[in-house]
């Protein structure tokens, strides 16, 4: 039966004194016989309240955990006295499980902590290049906890354990409340609550600020804790929120690790006698002499050091800014390569 006064006076098992005084004042009222109420139910009420108001007497009743076991001692003798004597197996196993064959058992209340949640961002390669702080507003859908009320029938803890014997043993199986289908609570309409006027959910915006660092990679992580999903009733614990960084691709460069790919196409005669390139390098934009760097080779990896992406790992190194040049060579004609012949042979 579990703890039936309780459930007698329709209240949690942590209920306070005064919450013990104020429900048995309005169940005497309902059931005394002058009233019209059921004299043998009257006599549970003052019974339930000569237990629950002594605190010496409710403890010992809490720690038993079954009702009919401690109705049992209290009329055969206390614990540790002659009433023990009394007690057969069933008894026991009663004391043990907190029911007997086939009986039900409260589970202890488990904190739990809700899901973590992710979300992905994209920003571009300049932005990853340089860092990035954000302003975000992040709108949470909360459950209005003071418009709940545990569930009587498992004491707010959501299960059950079923209790079944087979032979001489005790086989225990755990279930989910039928009455509030697990969740430990129920829902009391309020349409007076300041907080979401009788929803039973509301919404929370958190302003945030996003601190995306120098180099940072694309999968970076960063967790906002305790904005994750939120609690569904008191005693749990809200999951974290993960903004996972993406970068969008670029169209003049290409990231390797560190490292800032440039591809730029020259002409052959370009490649011979040099040319000025722009280096659109974000803002810290700059031109280039190719002369400066011989006759280009094509597909070569020209390498200007420090020019990359900083290192995410080590915020004292940066990777380089390597220029490729794809060259166009033409097919030459006979003259062209009789003049190209004199040239060389004057060089």
């Amino acid at each position: 039966m579990g703890l039936y006064y309780y459930d007698l006076f329709e209240i949690p098992q942590s209920a306070s004194p005064e919450d013990i005084k104020k429900a048995y004042r309005t169940k005497a009222l309902k059931t005394h016989p002058d009233k019209g109420g059921d004299a043998t139910v009257f006599q549970d009420v003052q019974a339930a309240f000569e237990t629950l108001k002594d605190p010496e007497k409710r403890a010992r009743y809490d720690q038993m955990n079954n009702h009919e076991l401690y109705i049992k001692q209290q009329t055969e003798g206390a614990p540790g006295g002659g009433g023990m004597h009394h007690m057969n197996m069933n008894d026991i196993f009663m004391n043990m499980f907190g029911g007997a064959a086939g009986g039900m058992q409260f589970n202890p209340p488990r904190r739990v902590r809700r899901s973590d949640q992710t979300f992905d961002i994209t920003i571009t390669l300049q932005e990853a290049y340089a860092g990035l702080t954000k302003n975000l507003n992040i709108n949470i859908q909360k459950t209005c906890t003071s418009c709940q009320s545990q569930c009587l029938h498992c004491r707010g803890t959501g299960t059950f354990t079923q209790v079944v014997q087979n032979g001489v043993f005790m086989m225990q199986q755990q279930m989910p409340c039928p009455q509030c289908h697990g969740l430990g609570c129920k829902k009391m309409s309020q349409p007076s609550c300041s907080t979401c006027r009788g929803k039973f959910e509301y919404t929370f915006t958190n302003q945030c600020n996003l601190v995306i660092p120098r180099g940072v990679r694309s999968g970076h992580r960063i967790r906002f804790e305790g904005l994750g999903q939120q609690p569904q009733k008191d005693g749990e614990d809200p999951g974290d929120l993960y903004i996972i960084v993406q970068i969008a691709s670029h169209t003049v460069f290409n990231r390797q690790d560190n490292d800032l790919i440039f591809k730029h196409r020259v002409s052959w005669e370009e490649a011979v006698i040099g040319k000025k390139i722009n280096v659109p390098l974000f803002d810290e934009a700059f031109v280039i002499e190719t002369q400066t760097l011989g006759v280009l080779h094509n597909n070569h990896p020209y390498r200007i050091k420090g020019k990359g992406m900083l290192n995410p790992d080590n915020n004292q190194e940066s990777g380089d800014l390597v220029i490729v040049f794809e060259i166009d060579h033409p097919v030459l004609t006979e003259p062209q390569i009789r003049a190209f012949r004199t040239v060389f042979e004057t060089m």
